[in-house]
């Protein structure tokens, strides 16, 4: 809610202004809990393709070289654990 505290990681500690929603139509893509690491998510969870994910495993350094980057939730898609809805 506005007015909380909030930790971000580039700027620390802040308090939060605002929250917006905005209803979009696009596909989504379905990650299932645990497959991008132990309890990471902690459940299953449906994002838009191209919300960008922190990810800072063996997935940053193989795809980019890495220690971590961010990258489109559609580009982490396997078929099975992570997958475009229909």
């Amino acid at each position: 809610a506005p007015g909380d505290r909030i930790i971000t990681r580039d700027a620390g500690m802040v308090v939060l202004l605002g929250v917006r929603r905005k209803r979009v139509t696009c596909d989504a893509v379905q990650i299932k809990a645990g497959s991008l690491g132990h309890k990471r998510p902690s459940e299953d969870v449906v994002l838009p393709c191209g919300t960008k994910l922190l990810i800072r495993d063996w997935r940053a350094n193989a795809i980019f070289g890495t220690k971590q980057a961010l990258i489109a939730a559609q580009d982490l898609q396997d078929g099975e654990y992570v997958k475009i809805l229909p």
